[in-house]
């Protein structure tokens, strides 16, 4: 069981980061005179969103690995702070 505010900080990060990775943002991207991409949101990881155009040649659903990585990072940094903010004090004997 968690007892100091840095066991609950990892126990909350970890929360965070195991669901992102279970809902992850995806995006459809399509090839139309270039390249494009449109946001679809967050979804379970074993059900994708499903998108009227997604059947069409050219077009398809996938997870937005960049968004991701940048959820996951900024988890990271803010948690990494708050843990550096309550690390413990050195005891002088």
């Amino acid at each position: 069981m968690p007892t100091s505010p840095r066991d609950i900080l990892v126990l909350v990060a970890s929360a965070l980061a195991t669901s992102l990775l279970c809902f992850p943002p995806w995006v459809l991207t399509f090839k139309s005179l270039g390249y494009s991409q449109k946001p679809l949101g967050h979804a379970f990881l074993f059900s994708p969103p499903e998108h009227p155009s997604a059947s069409r040649p050219f077009h398809s659903i996938q997870i937005d690995v960049t968004t991701l990585c940048v959820e996951l990072a900024v988890i990271a940094v803010v948690f990494g702070l708050l843990l550096y903010i309550f690390k413990p004090k050195a005891q002088t004997v």
